[in-house]
């Protein structure tokens, strides 16, 4: 009889060991992605011993930094500038990416920081984030920039931010936001959202510039774009204004409107 109640008791122990594995497999695959261990993945240092390697030694007139959707835009911004964001990159690994950077002795004269869509998503805390955009702000000085904007978190369409395992909830980007802007105050740097305002219905993405609700498509690119083309260049859609202006006059004096 001992060997059977033996048996039984081991069976039952197995039993409840297995439930509670199966449990917490079920729980780690349902539950949103907490931190940013993004440092640790050998992808994040192959790639930013690459951009380290490319750039050493080298002085750029713009640098941009952010996460995937700034990556999205290439280096499409003209000579002398780089975009060094990077997919997933959050406050915590951006300024892990600035210190290897600076030790490579490259510089960058005008820095734009698009950081604080994936701080939502991984839970990073107010006075963490504020710590290091702050530090970030001191690298890219030290890094020889003269000009440094902060351009806002971006938004996720309504489902997106309802679904932790894609994005923030746009609440959080909102708090995220009002952080940004607090530091950009207190430094009196630019601070760009209003320029985005396009690209968002309110305080969400617009479905029609986005195809997963959090990145955004070739239109949504396309406006982005010329946010930060217009940073780099703040004189380049002035003029480009001017010459719509001059070609819309010359077609009227043409038609027989006179002298405008």
């Amino acid at each position: 009889m001992m060997p059977f109640v033996r048996l039984f008791f081991l069976n039952v122990c197995f039993w409840l060991m297995t439930c509670m594995w199966m449990a917490t497999c079920f729980l780690a695959s349902t539950s949103p992605v907490r931190g940013d261990a993004l440092t640790s993945s050998r992808w994040w240092q192959m790639k930013v011993r690459e951009q380290s390697k490319l750039s050493q030694n080298r002085s750029y007139q713009g640098c941009l930094f952010g996460d995937s959707i700034s990556s999205g835009l290439g280096k499409s911004f003209g000579e002398g500038t780089f975009n060094f964001a990077m997919g997933g990159l959050s406050s915590v690994s951006l300024l892990e990416q600035l210190k290897i950077l600076k030790s490579y002795n490259i510089q960058c004269q005008q820095v734009i920081i698009a950081i604080g869509t994936n701080d939502a998503m991984n839970g990073t805390d107010d006075l963490t984030f504020l710590q290091n955009l702050n530090d970030t702000i001191a690298l890219s000085r030290s890094m020889g920039a003269t000009q440094i904007t902060l351009v806002a978190a971006f938004y996720s369409t309504q489902e997106a931010s309802r679904n932790p395992r894609l994005a923030g909830t746009n609440k959080r980007i909102e708090e995220i936001n009002d952080l940004i802007s607090k530091v950009a105050n207190e430094k009196h740097l630019p601070y760009i959202q209003a320029e985005l305002q396009p690209l968002f219905d309110r305080h969400t993405l617009r479905t029609e510039l986005t195809y997963d609700g959090v990145h955004l498509n070739y239109k949504g690119r396309q406006i982005y774009r010329q946010v930060i083309l217009n940073i780099f260049n703040p004189g380049s859609h002035a003029r480009q204004m001017d010459r719509s202006d001059r070609a819309v006059r010359l077609l009227l004096l043409r038609l027989g409107f006179g002298q405008l």
